[in-house]
Order: C-alpha cells, then sequence, then structure tokens
C-alpha cells in the first residue's frame, strides 16, 4: 500500500467519527463523551431532547443561559462506542424533569437542643441545610434539607445511632380536597345564617391557599391573611379558599348563602403554591402556619386538603390539639377505603360530605377516620353578586368548621368528638360507621 492510501485510512479512523450530523446523531458510529465521563447520545426521532427546566423553589443551582442549546462537550481524542438504552423514555442525557414543590426536600422536627445536633450531624454527611424555622408557640425547631445524594433511611439510622431524637420524613404536598340551589343551612337545623347571632371574639385559623378579598360575600369580614410559603414560589389559585372563607363566615350574596359563623375572625395561612401537577401545599408550610395559629390564639382550625400521612406533620398537629384547638379535616375525595392525612389522625377531627338528601358524597374516602358529615354535594357558595356551586369534603369540612365555632361560642369550651356524637344526626348503620362517622353534625337553635 502506497504512503498515500496509509494517509487516508488513518485520516477516516480519527476525523470521521468526530463529525456531527445535522438531525444531532454522529457520523462512524459514534458521538464524542462529555467531560464527566457519562457518553453522549444521538437524538431519537421518538425522544427529541427536552428543553432545560427553570430552577425550582427549594433547589439550589441556576439555569442554562441558552435555554434552546443543550451544552456542547469537547470531543475525545479517541470516542468509545456508545450504547443507547431503548428502553428508556428519553435519552439517558436529558436534563431531569424539574422538581415539584417540596420534592427532594425532607424535614426534620425535635427541640431546639436536638435540632442544632441533627443540623451539625446532617451537614457532616452531605446535607445541605435549605431552610431552618424555630417554632416558639409549638416549642420545637424544624430544618428542611436536601439530603445530597443520601437517602432517608440512612439519615434516620445516623441520627438514631448518634442519640439525637428528631423526627425525620419527606416534605411531602398535600392537595385541596374539593361543581343556586341552597339546602345546607337548612339540612344541619339553622334555616338561615341570620337565625343566630354573630359570633364576636371566635378566632377560626383556616390553613389553604391565598383569598380574593374583593368578593362581595368577603366584604367587611374580619380576615388576617399570612402568606407562608417560600418566598419564590407562586400562589395558588384564589377560588378555592376563597369559597372556604364565604361559606364559614362571608355574607350571603343569594338567599341561604351566608356562612354560618358570620362574625368570626378568620387568620387564613395561604400555603398553596403552584406545581406542574396543580396546587399543592409542602408539610413545611403547614406546620408553619399551624405554628402561626397558636401564636394568634384560634380556637378552631380547618384543614380542607389531604395526602399521605407524614410523621413530621403528624407530631406538629399534637401540639395544638394540646393547647385547645379543635382542628378539623377533610377525609379525602379518592373514593378510597382509607381516610386521606391528616384527617386520618386520631387527634383531627375528619369531615365526610352528603347530599341534600344525606347520601354520602360518591367519591368521599372512607375509614375509621371519618368522625362525621356536613353538607358537600352541590352546595351554594356566594360569587360576586350570585352563587355558584361546589363538590367535596372540602366544603363540607368548611360548614363543619362553622358548626363547630357556633357550638364552641355558646357553650363556652373545646369542641370534640364526644360531645358532638350525642347530637348528630346518626346516618347509615347504627351508631358509628366508617362512611359517615358518628353522622350529621347539627345545630339545635342558637343563644339569643
Amino acid at each position: 500500500m502506497s504512503l498515500w492510501k496509509v494517509l487516508c485510512v488513518v485520516a477516516a479512523v480519527f476525523v470521521a467519527p468526530q463529525m456531527a450530523l445535522a438531525d444531532g446523531g454522529c457520523s462512524g458510529g459514534s458521538c464524542g463523551q462529555p467531560d464527566n465521563g457519562a457518553p453522549a447520545h444521538p437524538n431519537h426521532p421518538n425522544h427529541p431532547q427536552h428543553p432545560p427546566h427553570p430552577q425550582h423553589p427549594g433547589h439550589g443551582g441556576g439555569t442554562n443561559p441558552n435555554p434552546t442549546d443543550e451544552p456542547k462537550p469537547e470531543p475525545e481524542p479517541e470516542p468509545k462506542p456508545v450504547s443507547v438504552d431503548r428502553s428508556s423514555d428519553g435519552p439517558r442525557n436529558a436534563p431531569p424533569a424539574a422538581a415539584g414543590p417540596g420534592e427532594g426536600e425532607y424535614l426534620l422536627a425535635g427541640s431546639a437542643a436536638e435540632i442544632r445536633a441533627a443540623e451539625a450531624l446532617a451537614v457532616k454527611t452531605g446535607a445541605r441545610i435549605l431552610r431552618r424555622e424555630k417554632l416558639s408557640s409549638l416549642g420545637v425547631g424544624m430544618l428542611v434539607v436536601d439530603l445530597g445524594g443520601g437517602t432517608l433511611d440512612n439519615l434516620r439510622k445516623t441520627l438514631a445511632s448518634n442519640g439525637i431524637k428528631v423526627t425525620v420524613a419527606a416534605n411531602t404536598t398535600f392537595k385541596p380536597a374539593a361543581t343556586v340551589r341552597v339546602y345546607a343551612s337548612d339540612l344541619v337545623g339553622m334555616q338561615s345564617a341570620g337565625d343566630c347571632p354573630p359570633l364576636k371574639g371566635t378566632r377560626i385559623g383556616l390553613i389553604d391557599g391565598p383569598i380574593d378579598l374583593s368578593q362581595p360575600a368577603l366584604s367587611g369580614v374580619d380576615i388576617t391573611v399570612n402568606r407562608l410559603i417560600p418566598a419564590d414560589a407562586k400562589e395558588g389559585g384564589l377560588s378555592h379558599a376563597t369559597d372556604l372563607a364565604a361559606l364559614i363566615a362571608g355574607k350571603g350574596t343569594e338567599l341561604g348563602t351566608g356562612g354560618l359563623a358570620q362574625g368570626s375572625h378568620l387568620f387564613a395561612a395561604s400555603v398553596f403554591e403552584r406545581s406542574r401537577d396543580g396546587d399543592v401545599a409542602r408539610a413545611e408550610s403547614i406546620i408553619s402556619a399551624l405554628e402561626w395559629l397558636v401564636a394568634n390564639n384560634v380556637q378552631i382550625a380547618n384543614l380542607s386538603l389531604a395526602g399521605p400521612r407524614n410523621d413530621v406533620l403528624a407530631g406538629i398537629i399534637d401540639l395544638p390539639v394540646m393547647r385547645g384547638i379543635t382542628m378539623l379535616a377533610s377525609v379525602g375525595n379518592d373514593g378510597a377505603r382509607e381516610v386521606a392525612f391528616p384527617a386520618s389522625d386520631p387527634n383531627v377531627i375528619g369531615i365526610t360530605a352528603v347530599d341534600a338528601n344525606k347520601r354520602r358524597y360518591a367519591k368521599a374516602n372512607i375509614g375509621e377516620g371519618v368522625d362525621f358529615a356536613a353538607p358537600g354535594v352541590d352546595v351554594a357558595v356566594p360569587k360576586g353578586d350570585g352563587a355558584t356551586y361546589r363538590t367535596g369534603t372540602s366544603f363540607a369540612t368548611a360548614f363543619a368548621t362553622a358548626i363547630f365555632a357556633r357550638k364552641l361560642a355558646e357553650g363556652g369550651s373545646p369542641a370534640n368528638v364526644e360531645t358532638e356524637s350525642a347530637s348528630a344526626e346518626d346516618l347509615g348503620k347504627p351508631g358509628f360507621d366508617d362512611n359517615y362517622g358518628w353522622g350529621l353534625l347539627k345545630i339545635s337553635g342558637c343563644k339569643k
């Protein structure tokens, strides 16, 4: 072979693999590798490259300055053949999906001394402290951490082996538990909200989303609002919390749509934020809301939200209950045979929804955590100068909250399951059952 032919062969071997094809693939059957050693993959017709996702609350790092281009790695001198995993949903080197609120975050809660020790140990193990909060009114401290590649199980074992007594859980998220026929007031024994005097001095907590204070039904209603989501998060929609506030303490824009606890002071903690899965609330934000409600001496708290059990939140919920706050939560709308958290917590009163004929809402969860029923199917909610209809255990919980608030104001002692079970209208099987709990909450007259 002539010297000229030898040089041509050598050039073909070393040059051809480095030539990028127009469609993102490589000639010669292989591509260059990025500097970190991870193989770069050609674009596949069924797996287009995903654009980088923006930075999300709770997570560090910057964004790609040119969001339309992937980083271009320097070619290696002698690239190795690349194997592509065709079983995946896309290229292995594509950017991961943007993390939602709370994803990749973990909560630690305990006494101030234990939290300090836990923080020092967590940092040593490679965790990154995202946020810390002193919950003075609850008497505990809370950390939000990124485990930096570690696992929740390993963190728990490390803390336990060092004698550090804190509760650890993922920063789970919760969703709203949530379409003019007026029947709700009559169903619970009140022909209209005007049958009873205003509840002056009663403080009610509402842990939900932002409220549209411009609604006519809320004009003149005493509402204190506190945004308790991370600074870089976007607040959720206005509708859910606005409807709850109107059902609890709002003025009626149509006959029979006024709140059953008019005159009360609402303390509304805004904890819902936008995510790709709709509005969600981090456990961290709910805990901050409980701290705020305790500090403001509320007597009853409405949690029209539902999610998975969270050990840190479960431990925190006990504290306001021990301080005399009555906690009500919706059982959830998944049609499951298990009540959602926090309604499933033994210290929380779980509320299900019934329609005008006292039949359980078909999608309401059932189980031992159901304590009482309240109107929650096609209930009329003040909206603008008229009204609209809403369905869900969220709205039943708002009615229940107003009923408990009125009974608390008239009786002067914290309302509880034991005392209310005697006055509830038994539905379903005699006595307690998993569908209706102790039955439909009722108001038997008002003290003038």
